[in-house]
């Protein structure tokens, strides 16, 4: 099996052990599907794993499908440059320095893997 599909399917795993134990513990509001996505709409944030969508439920308020069509495109990279690739780990970093520095929501959205992701999503802002 090539490396990029065991990775992709342990990310896959590892999403769906946490949707169960989010489910097991009550945790989980909705389970939808979002195109090929699965949606796990739980009290936590938001974010993509291995075809999985993990949304809470003030930022689908807010966003509704802009944030799922987003998330979907990072789905999207992962599945074109391969699982904690050049685009995961800055997403991720970027998301962590933009949670501490106060900056607006519009400014989050500049970064280019977010930019990327919402392209790939087509998400207009």
């Amino acid at each position: 099996m090539p490396p990029l599909i065991f990775l992709q399917l342990s990310r896959t795993a590892i999403a769906l052990i946490a949707t169960c134990f989010l489910g097991v513990t009550g945790q989980v509001e909705t389970l939808t599907v979002y195109r090929d996505t699965m949606v796990v709409e739980s009290s936590y944030g938001s974010g993509q794993l291995g075809g999985f969508i993990f949304v809470d439920s003030p930022s689908l308020d807010y966003f509704g499908d802009r944030l799922l069509a987003h998330e979907q495109g990072h789905w999207q990279q992962e599945q074109m440059v391969g699982v904690y690739s050049a685009v995961a780990i800055p997403s991720l970093i970027w998301n962590v320095i933009w949670r501490f520095s106060y900056k607006t929501t519009a400014q989050y959205f500049e970064a280019w893997p977010e930019r990327w992701a919402d392209a790939l999503g087509g998400v207009e802002r």
